[in-house]
């Protein structure tokens, strides 16, 4: 859908909308579930299958029956593994969509006690008009507005809210809201892939917001100190295949087992030696890694946006030229996201 600047839409989604959208979205997600509990079943057919048959392999059975069954079985298990991660991660999706739905359906009802959302906290104790104006808390305009499921969205919500603007920048947030208001899907596309990024349970109502992404900066803007330590640098290069090697020659050919042993203690050593350095690059990543893939839908929505809304074609046209690196995205990979948001940091 084309999003039009300055359109006022006809008509906004109403209560009954948000509950068919609602009823809609659960029965996807059962559906999804159905199939999940079906290609979970599978799977351990397939284990199982393979399992025996190698069990009766060894035991002396017969290998034209034995191994074709247990190749079979691994390979269903396998291709069985892949199929229900994306069924999994279809019902996930699903359920987001309900939560999102339910949440606008609260929204428009005026159930504050369902939006777990108050904004505590994001308000300094002494801001001159926020506490008058019951800018935050329950009930409060933050309750009723915030769509926002991640971390800086929630803050960013929060500054807009308390923080003058000028009349030009107040129409142009205006006219933008407009341009967006008619388009529901895209709005509950974003919101609900937002979630994702979050890593909120869907059906929770508990408030959870992405994961902190200042501990990667860090790690990804301080001096790198394991490169200009020779020695680990070419152990690191050297052992593996060296203890490969030697484990291969003792079991294959016979040769002497102290080699496989001087290589796995080298191995060790130099564990101790870098614990510290890879502790840090292991903490940094994992902690924020599976947020950043999860941004990439999010990023692609903004960059194929169809408008000609001045404020959502600023944003649009930043993103597609604020890298020369492709859109980040889950099919990019992780390295493509972790360049983007080190360079968005570095910009600042």
């Amino acid at each position: 859908m084309t999003i039009e600047a300055g359109v006022v839409p006809r008509a906004t989604a109403s209560r009954p909308a948000y509950a068919e959208r609602a009823r809609t979205w659960e029965a996807e997600a059962e559906r999804q579930a159905a199939r999940s509990r079906l290609v979970s079943n599978l799977r351990g057919l397939s284990f199982a299958v393979a399992t025996v048959s190698f069990i009766a392999l060894l035991a002396g059975g017969p290998a034209g029956v034995c191994v074709p069954l247990a190749v079979v079985g691994l390979s269903a298990f396998i291709a069985l593994v892949v199929l229900h991660a994306r069924v999994l991660d279809a019902q996930d999706l699903a359920e987001r969509w309900v939560d999102v739905n339910r949440a606008a359906l609260a929204r428009s009802s005026h159930d504050f006690a369902s939006i777990p959302d108050t904004g505590e906290g994001l308000a300094p104790p002494d801001h001159p008009y926020a506490a008058d104006l019951d800018l935050f808390g329950r009930a409060s305009l933050f309750q009723r507005l915030s769509v926002a499921r991640t971390r800086v969205g929630r803050e960013r919500l929060a500054e807009l809210l308390l923080e003058p603007a000028s009349t030009e920048s107040v129409r142009e947030r205006q006219r933008t809201v407009r341009a967006l208001a008619a388009d529901l899907d895209l709005r509950q596309r974003f919101e609900a892939h937002a979630l994702g990024v979050a890593g909120a349970k869907p059906g929770t109502t508990r408030v959870r917001s992405a994961p902190n992404p200042e501990l990667l900066f860090k790690w990804a803007e301080s001096e790198p100190s394991l490169v200009h330590d020779a020695v680990s640098v070419w152990c690191s290069r050297i052992l593996p295949p060296f203890t490969l090697a030697s484990l291969v020659g003792y079991f294959a050919f016979g040769t002497t087992g102290i080699a496989p042993l001087v290589g796995l203690a080298a191995q060790a050593i130099l564990l101790v030696r870098t614990a510290r350095e890879t502790s840090l690059a292991f903490s940094a990543v994992s902690a924020s890694e599976g947020a950043f893939l999860r941004y990439g839908t999010l990023l692609e929505i903004i960059e194929t946006l169809d408008t000609t809304d001045p404020l959502l074609v600023g944003l649009r046209d930043r993103l597609r030229t604020c890298l020369l690196y492709p859109l980040p995205s889950p099919r990019n990979g992780p390295n493509s996201l972790f360049l983007f948001f080190v360079e968005k940091k570095k910009a600042k």
